[in-house]
Order: C-alpha cells, then sequence, then structure tokens
C-alpha cells in the first residue's frame, strides 16, 4: 500500500495504465490530458476501421479481377471458336468450288466433244501472196499446239 501526502487514509495501489493517464494530466492539464487520450482512443478506432474498410476493398477487387478473367477467357474461347467455324467454312466454300470447276470442264468436254486430231488434219493449206517474185504457191502450216507431236 502507497503512503498518503495528506496524511490522510492508504490508497490501494496504481497501475501503469492509471499512472500513465495521471502524469499526462499532470504534464499537459486537467482538460489537455483528457482530450489528448480521446485523441489516441479516435486515432486507433478510426485506424482500425480504416483497415477493415481497405481489407473489403481488396477481397472486392480480388472478385473483380476474378470474374475479369473468367469473361477475358470466355471471350477467346468464342473468338477462337469463330475462327475455327470461317476456317471450315472457307475449307468446304474452295472443295465446292473445285468440284464445280471440274463439273463444268467434264460437262463441256461431254457436249462438245473434240475431234480427234492427227498430223494429216492438222495440216493446213494456205496460199502466200504475191511476191516482188513471181513464186506462190501452198505454204504447209507447222502446228503451235505443245501436246501435238509428229
Amino acid at each position: 500500500t502507497a503512503v498518503p501526502q495528506n496524511g490522510g487514509a492508504a490508497r490501494p495501489a496504481e497501475g501503469p495504465r492509471q499512472q500513465a493517464l495521471r502524469e499526462e494530466i499532470e504534464e499537459a492539464g486537467f482538460f489537455g490530458g483528457i482530450a489528448n487520450r480521446v485523441k489516441r482512443q479516435a486515432d486507433s478506432y478510426v485506424n482500425q476501421k480504416l483497415d477493415e474498410i481497405e481489407a473489403r476493398i481488396d477481397r472486392k477487387l480480388d472478385e473483380i479481377d476474378r470474374r475479369l478473367a473468367e469473361w477475358r477467357d470466355k471471350e477467346i474461347a468464342n473468338r477462337i471458336r469463330i475462327l475455327k467455324i470461317t476456317l471450315w467454312v472457307s475449307v468446304v466454300v474452295a472443295v465446292i468450288s473445285l468440284i464445280y470447276s471440274y463439273v463444268q470442264v467434264e460437262t463441256k468436254r461431254w457436249r462438245n466433244p473434240l475431234p480427234e486430231r492427227t498430223p494429216s488434219t492438222m495440216r493446213t493449206q494456205h496460199t502466200a501472196p504475191a511476191a516482188s517474185t513471181n513464186n506462190s504457191g501452198p505454204i504447209t502450216a507447222i502446228p503451235t499446239n505443245p501436246s501435238f507431236r509428229i
């Protein structure tokens, strides 16, 4: 027990918290000490609440980031699917075009068969124009078809 300074009754021992408060009051005065104490408590409370708000914002940002990643992945998958469909349609159109061209050529051959060509039917007789000399006579044409062989 502590010995009273005024000669009054003995008081129980003060805890460290009460001593700190007593020292603040002695240094800053009664209202200044209480004001500082209230200010520190308010700062502590505000900081705690700001930390809670920051944690909630971080959770929301993580959720938004996750949703955007899912949306991006779905969008990329859809675009790849569209590209595959476009590629297959292009291939099908090309094959149809080739088949159409083949059928068209074969139909023309069927409708207009080419006469059988022989060396005797390939040569034609032409008369050359009169030159300064009086040598006019038949000229034999030379076939220009590269597939033709004599």
